[in-house]
């Protein structure tokens, strides 16, 4: 018997097991903020039975069509299906990764799109050309981007501590042993070997990749100035690449020594440790429902939604954290696509929020779903407001 793997497994299910205790107030049916703009609110999380009540206006379409981040993939999967269950609408979410997702609801080859980083001011120009109109976020959820790791010989009770200066330096391969001795000064109780790093990020255009360089880029000024903060960042030669969070997990699981990033969902599903991670007050935090929810806490918020929550001033707060957003048009063609559309998006709003704890997501603050609930207002069909 391989006692390694079933440590892990068993480590793993106890993660699961607290995410679920973590939410049994909720329906089992289941920032750092950018600086504060005009009409910014202070954020403040929600509450049990704050999630509201929800409404489908009739007329809408059975079938949806979307694209993009994998980052909340596991929890779409598990929420379109309940919602086309109950509401008669067939909801087919590809994947692919956010860049794919731009790229479709730019092209308007979808319905909507899901990214976990927001569109930037050439993206929205690009895709309002030719009188398309504008793209609205609606932010979905928030998670934690996660260090997995594979080391021979190591339990998941064998808890790796990393500084966002190590991971940097991983990434620069100015780190390059397990036995740094700046990895070894964070982990003294653990015998690391002096076998090489192989590092691994993701080879498609992504907005996990996106908040972790970013994250990365405001702890180190090397690796801003030169791997960058982008979707498809420069990466060093000799790195491996996996396609989406589920390609970067299994390369973990497949390369002994191995290192790389993805949303915690995907180290739980395989089985895989990841690492505690110091954040910005020096605390070593692990990656949890309750320390992704501090990060939203205490931040302002644009009247757009377009923020990010690295790095937080939380002092329990875990340091990588990403809020994931559905893309969709303002200006809608098809009045029963454009009802689909906004049902969904005030379902997700309402009562889609039970669903992340369970799935190792953390719901959204109440100032945000206020501000979100805005933004679907402004959906429109030949200029008529799609809510009554």
């Amino acid at each position: 018997m391989n006692y390694r793997n079933l440590s892990i497994r068993l480590a793993s299910l106890f993660v699961l097991l607290g995410l679920v205790l973590s939410a049994a107030a909720c329906d089992n049916n289941s920032t750092t903020a950018t600086t504060p703009a005009a009409g910014s609110t202070p954020a403040t999380m929600m509450t049990p039975g704050a999630m509201g009540s929800f409404s489908p206006i009739g007329g809408a379409a059975k079938t949806l069509n979307a694209s993009g981040a994998t980052f909340p993939k596991p929890l779409y999967d598990k929420q379109f299906a309940d919602f086309g269950k109950q509401y008669g609408v067939t909801i087919n979410y590809a994947g692919g990764g956010s860049g794919k997702g731009k790229s479709d609801i730019s092209a308007g080859t979808v319905d909507f799109a899901g990214s976990d980083s927001f569109m930037s001011d050439t993206e929205l120009a690009t895709a309002s050309a030719g009188g398309k109109g504008n793209v609205l976020h609606v932010p979905a959820a928030i998670g934690a981007i996660v260090m997995i790791y594979n080391l021979p010989g190591f339990s998941a009770t064998d808890k790796i501590k990393l500084t966002g200066a190590n991971i940097a330096d991983i990434y620069l391969a100015k780190i390059t042993k397990w036995n740094d001795p700046a990895i070894l000064a964070n982990n003294p109780n653990l015998q690391l070997p002096a076998a090489d790093i192989v590092v691994v990020h993701r080879s498609d255009g992504s907005g996990t990749s996106a908040n972790f360089s970013n994250y990365l880029a405001k702890i180190s000024p090397e690796f801003s100035s030169t791997i960058g903060v982008a979707t498809a960042p420069k990466w060093k030669d000799g790195q491996l690449g996996g396609n989406g969070n589920q390609g970067v997990a299994q390369a973990i699981q497949g390369t002994a020594y191995s290192i790389g990033y993805v949303e915690l969902n995907y180290a739980v599903g395989a089985g895989l440790p990841f690492a505690d991670l110091q954040n910005k007050s020096g605390k070593f935090i692990t990656p949890s429902g309750s320390s992704v929810s501090l990060a939203a806490q205490g931040g302002s918020l644009p009247d757009d939604l377009r923020f990010t929550l690295n790095n937080p001033d939380n002092a329990g707060a875990y340091p990588i954290v990403a809020a994931t957003w559905l893309l969709v048009r303002e200006n809608q063609t098809d009045q029963a696509k454009a009802i689909a559309v906004v049902n969904l998006l005030n379902w997700e709003l309402t009562q889609g929020q039970s669903y992340h704890s369970t799935l190792g997501y953390a719901p959204l603050p109440a100032n945000m779903i206020e501000k979100a609930q805005a933004q679907v207002k402004k959906i429109t069909v030949s200029g008529k407001a799609v809510m009554p």
